[in-house]
């Protein structure tokens, strides 16, 4: 309770008059701040709330982004991963990245720019993945090639991957096969997506992935990937 002001009256009005100059203060300080963003509301908003404001200010942010007027970006994205990508396209398609998680194409240039030695950028990698349009199978095979070791990533690639039909994934299981030989381990997302399609539609997928691991199964290969994965389908089916 506040004090007498000597005309018997409580300090208490007097009090909260100065916290709201105080607040109104911070207010006109942070509109003067460029960094500053956060509107005085937003202290007072309830969880939900801020979440809608989120979601709200997200899409403002992709609204404003027209891909179009930046053609560098859009040429850079629209090369083949075989493309060195030099120190400017890098940065500005980090700087972008929030930006590109609807352009599927964008995802495989965007993990070429990740510093896998640090622990931070693999971690924005990951919620970038979570957050990123679905590629089109054809596309996300980019992700199984030998610049993208992660298992995370390849994983993801997989999954886009189930969207085929048998019998568009029987004429990919040739090339699949050459990127199970240079697999790091046996138990991959990769082999576990070829086994069990192969196990579901035998005549369809599980022909393909024979025949196409029956011709490698004799060639030298780091982890005998091909034999191993062979003797497991024909151990099974």
């Amino acid at each position: 309770f506040g004090a007498d002001d000597g005309h018997g009256r409580k300090g208490g009005h007097g009090a909260q008059a100065k916290g709201w100059r105080f607040l109104r203060e911070m207010h006109s300080r942070a509109k003067n701040t460029p960094t500053s963003r956060i509107p005085l509301n937003h202290f007072f908003m309830t969880a939900e709330q801020k979440e809608l404001d989120r979601i709200e200010q997200k899409q403002e942010r992709l609204e404003w982004f027209n891909f179009e007027a930046l053609p560098m970006l859009r040429t850079v994205i629209n090369r083949d991963l075989l493309h060195q990508l030099t120190e400017d396209e890098r940065h500005q398609i980090w700087v972008h990245r929030y930006k590109l998680t609807h352009i599927p194409k964008a995802l495989p240039k965007l993990m070429l720019t990740i510093n896998w030695g640090f622990r931070e950028q693999v971690q924005e990698a990951y919620h970038l993945l979570k957050q990123w349009a679905p590629l089109e199978p054809h596309d996300a095979l980019q992700l199984l090639s030998l610049r993208f070791p992660d298992p995370k990533v390849r994983a993801h690639g997989v999954r886009w991957l189930s969207l085929l039909d048998d019998e568009e994934l029987a004429q990919m299981t040739l090339q699949l096969v050459q990127v199970v030989k240079f697999e790091q381990s046996h138990d991959t997302a990769l082999n576990r997506f070829l086994l069990r399609r192969a196990l579901m539609s035998p005549p369809v997928c599980g022909h393909a992935l024979f025949w196409a691991l029956h011709v490698e199964r004799e060639v030298e290969d780091r982890h005998h990937n091909c034999r191993v994965l062979l003797e497991i389908y024909v151990r099974n089916s």
